[in-house]
């Protein structure tokens, strides 16, 4: 049992002599082809072969020498100087090409970097929480920003990119909450998943037109941003992409792009052939052909209020999640779905006025109220009130009480009128929008084209059209 003891021990110490190949001025290289070979890795943390700990100045030549053989220095390994916290500042020398996955990691004293002008990759995570580094200049020769590069890098101010990337990695600049000015070269195509979440004090930033794909939650809780345009080249645009911008007062989609508009000057995006908006802002008028709201379309969106056209039939879910300054909403007859967590957190909407009279036949998700307060007025068509009482989720609130009429809830400029002439219901001005009818008992009696209504009995009806209800006699 000693023996093999003794036998393993002196393995490990047989991996730790072989850790790296030899060290020059205190920094570990490895030979990248043998000894024989022309160039070298420096290496180090990578499983804590090596301490660096005391270093405060790492200058990486573009040659070293050992045993009177020249190598090129080519890359710095994958954890080279991971954890150094006392390293303050590195120079990175021109024959460098590659610098590894998470090579700084968490060097959280690292105030300055110089990176050579041969460096065309940055790994995954490469200075992820350097949380000194302040300014940042990437070379024209480096053509990705990698996953997390600059990741939590809570005190970077200023990015510099060079003109030769083309992609921004998912998390690349994600919380650098201090960053206040980077340009996004014309030579990006991708900006990937959460690149600059939570940058809050980025107060513009214009996406260049060779931009194809902006990811998920790209620019979620930039809190600073007030003004998007989308070029048209995009045609890709993630979910939630600008959730949580509560300071954001336009948004627009540049003419011309095939995939997405801001028709009407409506300040969101809409996803054209789907007539889906699928991201809005605080100024957000949504348009009378929109038929779908988009999952997080408003989500943390700045709204006080809204009124959603008649043309909408299904809200996805958290549209509205977090829409913390929200206080009315206006949810028309011609809803028919609404997924989960829809107005999720909402925290202060005190009135919801639903035109949906049939609420038994609308599509509900789990939780769609969630968090929204039970004291808030949940205003339902007149012979409805029983009926969202008793329907799972609506009956959440306390007060719920019927409208008789919504005059000023026109939506666009459409005039209707309902009168009883004759003998029969008229309906003038509907065109082609679909017209309810239901008894004071509130059965339906009708569902159709305005001109198509039949006969009805003598009596009192609620006749539901454009988002309005009307209380007729006959």
């Amino acid at each position: 049992m000693k023996k093999t003891i003794f036998l393993l021990f002196m393995a490990l110490l047989a991996i730790n002599a072989t850790a790296y190949d030899f060290m020059v001025d205190g920094i570990a290289y490895n030979y990248l082809n043998g000894s024989a070979g022309s160039e070298v890795e420096v290496t180090g943390n990578w499983h804590n072969y090596i301490n660096y700990s005391g270093l405060t100045i790492a200058s990486i030549p573009s040659t070293v020498t050992n045993s009177g053989r020249t190598y090129s220095v080519t890359s710095i390994g994958k954890f080279a100087f991971s954890e150094c916290k006392s390293l303050a500042s590195v120079i990175i020398g021109n024959s460098v090409t590659s610098i590894g996955a998470d090579a700084f990691w968490y060097c959280s004293g690292l105030t300055s970097v110089t990176i050579g002008n041969s460096v065309t990759s940055i790994g995954p995570y490469a200075f992820q929480y350097c949380s000194g580094l302040t300014e940042v200049t990437i070379p024209n020769s480096v053509t990705t920003i990698s996953d997390g590069t600059f990741r939590e890098c809570h005190n970077l101010r200023s990015v510099t990119l060079g003109n030769s990337v083309t992609s921004i990695g998912g998390s690349a600049f994600y919380e650098c909450n201090k960053l206040t000015e980077i340009t996004i070269p014309r030579t990006v195509t991708l900006i990937g998943d959460y690149a600059f979440s939570f940058c809050s004090s980025l107060p513009r930033l214009t996406i260049p037109n060779s931009v194809t794909s902006i990811g998920e939650c790209a620019f979620q809780s930039c809190t600073h941003l007030t003004t998007v345009t989308i070029p048209n080249s995009v045609t890709s645009i993630g979910r939630v992409a600008f959730g949580t911008c509560s300071g954001l007062e336009s948004i627009k989609v540049e003419s011309g792009n095939l995939k997405y508009d801001s028709r009407n000057d409506c300040n969101a995006i809409i996803e054209t052939a789907l007539n889906t908006l699928i991201a809005g802002c605080k100024k957000t008028t949504i348009p009378n052909s929109v038929t779908t709201i988009g999952d997080g379309a408003f989500w943390g969106i700045s709204l006080t209020s809204l009124t959603i056209p008649n043309s909408v039939t299904e809200i996805k879910s958290n549209a509205f999640a977090s829409c913390k300054s929200l206080t009315s909403i206006l949810i028309p007859s011609s809803v028919t779905s609404i997924k989960k967590d829809a107005f999720y957190r909402c925290l202060v909407l005190n009135e919801i006025k639903c035109r949906i009279y049939d609420v038994d036949n609308v599509s509900m998700g789990d939780d769609v109220f969630y968090e929204v307060p039970l004291t808030c007025v949940l205003k339902v068509p007149i012979g409805t009130a029983n009926a969202y009482r008793q329907a799972a989720q609506w009956n959440r609130f306390k007060n719920i009480i019927e409208e008789e009429s919504a005059i000023n809830d026109v939506v666009e400029d459409v005039d209707v009128v309902v009168v009883a002439r004759d003998g029969c219901l008229v309906v003038d001005g509907a065109g082609d929008l679909p017209v309810e009818i239901v008894d004071m008992a509130g059965r339906m009696v009708y569902s159709g084209a305005a001109d198509a209504i039949p006969s009805l009995q003598h009596d009192v009806y609620i006749i539901h059209v454009n988002g309005k209800s009307f209380k007729v006699k006959i």
